[in-house]
């Protein structure tokens, strides 16, 4: 079984290198913030003093006072222990150093808590995130956020069905979640390793009852964030919409967490490479290319927020957001603490 599994990881690992080997290097594009209009700001918990690593999902409240964070440090494997943290969005401005209020303890999760995608409801009371245990089962986690924290009033998980959940948001009635299912298979697939194919899809789950979940969209290339209608595909380098099969934007590299603005438009990290992000996840590089967008969906077009082609000062980037203010706020898979992007003079 064991050499069956290690024969699978060698192959998909060569398929992989012989598929982008085919895609030209990426380029760095021009932005809208210079590296001179950014800075990197270490995140700790407040309770146990660690700093965070590894935010790689993140959200704005509604009022734009607070930003959650999901973090756990992919590096530490089985032994990951990561959280759900809350921080002032003010406090972003007044140092190098920010306290983070862990709304979850690890020792309620038997089976570990590594959380994944994260999403808050529209009035901003609700959270729900994706935990992906070291059993290797997904819990999909949901409740009330209160003084004390998230008092948890959901975990939703079923056999194999979950086992490649990504991300996911509220959908609109308040009652479901909208979950990315990134590929098909829950051990490695050759199939699900081939950039050009689609196994991905988007599926609904009920916050109650028993009902199994509902297939929204499918033959998605690496289904990844979600904001509905629109739904990132990483490997196609796109966004596309669940509603119609007809439009898609094409993308300066392959989208991971999306978040929306106050007017409507798409915040998208972005894979300038994914060869090099897979080289960087698993600890084999020392950094990986960012880039940031903003999409305006009803323009169709696309403005370049940041970038760092070298990662030379930020990694990795697999999400952004942009206050009403014009701060860019972005996390990363691997990096210590969040970028922090102020447009001067």
């Amino acid at each position: 079984m064991m050499q069956s599994w290690l024969i699978k990881v060698l192959l998909g690992v060569l398929a992989g290198g012989v598929a982008f080997a085919f895609i030209p290097g990426e380029e760095p594009l021009s932005a809208t913030y210079s590296h001179a209009d950014c800075r990197r700001v270490g995140v700790f918990d407040r309770i146990s003093g660690r700093p965070l690593v590894g935010i790689e999902d993140l959200e704005l409240s509604r009022d734009q006072r607070s930003l959650y964070l999901s973090s756990y440090d992919r590096l530490e494997g089985r032994s990951a222990q990561g959280g759900i943290y809350q921080i002032p969005v003010l406090s972003l401005g007044s140092g190098q150093q920010v306290p983070a209020t862990p709304l979850t303890d690890p020792a309620r999760f038997r089976h570990g808590l590594r959380p994944h995608g994260m999403t808050l409801s529209a009035d901003g009371t609700r959270l729900a995130f994706v935990n992906r245990r070291r059993d290797n089962t997904v819990a999909i986690v949901e409740g009330p956020i209160t003084e004390t924290g998230l008092r948890i009033r959901m975990r939703y998980r079923r056999a194999g069905s979950l086992c490649r959940a990504n991300d996911l948001v509220y959908a609109d009635t308040g009652n479901r979640l909208f979950l990315t299912i990134d590929r098909q298979a829950c051990d490695v697939d050759l199939i699900d390793l081939v950039p050009w194919v689609g196994t991905g899809s988007v599926i609904a789950v009920p916050l109650q009852g028993r009902e199994d979940p509902i297939v929204i969209s499918d033959g998605l290339a690496f289904a990844n964030g979600v904001m509905p209608p629109f739904i990132a595909e990483t490997r196609g380098e796109r966004i596309t919409r669940s509603d119609r099969t007809d439009w898609e934007i094409a993308l300066p590299g392959g989208p991971d967490n999306l978040s929306r603005t106050r007017e409507g438009h798409i915040i998208a990290a972005l894979h300038p490479s994914l060869f090099s992000l897979w080289l960087y996840r698993y600890g084999v590089s020392w950094s990986a290319p960012s880039r940031i967008a903003k999409i305006i969906p009803l323009a169709e077009s696309v403005e370049v927020l940041f970038e760092d082609i070298d990662g030379d000062l930020f990694s990795a980037a697999t999400v952004g957001a942009l206050t009403a203010g014009g701060t860019l706020v972005a996390g990363s898979v691997r990096e210590d603490g969040l970028l922090v992007c102020e447009r001067r003079g």
